[in-house]
């Protein structure tokens, strides 16, 4: 009886961790066609954010390749509006983007209740808070409205972009798994229940 106390036990805190430790996952391409006027560059590129909802962070993490022109910035823009269509402001700047370089790799963790995180423009239309700059910026993720691109010292306007699409979630398999091992713990459970009662 203690083993299965135990069991559930332990089944009910991995119901519980994963219950609240969320995190989202965006994946954009880049590449120059993508751009609002495009580019026939044959730069590409894959960016990534995932959005931890119980830290309140986001990481990025980008790579790219074959730029025509040298970096000169990059940029989360955010707020289009139509989902993966058009150009909008910069909603958070890529500080400390690999400046002058054709190729690379850029990784950074963003606070996303703090103001620094965001331009001053789009702090201020989320209502200068940070719950929500943050809200919007997940809302414009999810909707598809949110982009990134690396501007170069030959396309200024952008070199290559791409539009941020939400990842498959597989919280449903996992919860699936959870229900199948603990039916297994009841079954064992019952079935030792009965053996004693039997003996």
């Amino acid at each position: 009886m203690k083993r299965i106390v135990t069991s559930l036990a332990f089944a009910a805190s991995m119901l519980a961790t994963s219950a609240f430790a969320a995190t989202t996952t965006y994946t954009a391409h880049l590449s120059g066609p993508a751009e609002a006027v495009p580019v026939f560059s044959p730069g590409y590129g894959v960016s990534t954010i995932v959005i931890d909802d119980v830290a309140n962070t986001l990481q990025l993490t980008t790579s790219f390749s074959w730029l025509l022109g040298q970096t000169a910035a990059a940029h989360i823009h955010a707020g289009t509006d139509e989902p993966l269509l058009g150009a909008v402001g910069v909603a958070v700047p890529a500080n400390g983007f690999p400046p002058g370089v054709s190729a690379g790799t850029y990784s950074a963790t963003f606070n996303l209740l703090d103001a620094t995180t965001y331009t001053v423009a789009y702090w201020d239309d989320a209502g200068a808070t940070g719950e929500g700059a943050r809200d919007s910026l997940i809302s414009d993720l999810n909707t598809g409205r949110a982009y990134f691109n690396i501007h170069t010292d030959l396309y200024p306007g952008g070199e290559i972009r791409g539009f941020y699409i939400p990842s498959p979630v597989p919280e449903p398999g996992t919860y699936a798994m959870l229900a199948i091992g603990l039916a297994g713990v009841g079954f064992v459970a019952r079935r030792q229940r009965k053996q004693e009662e039997v003996a």
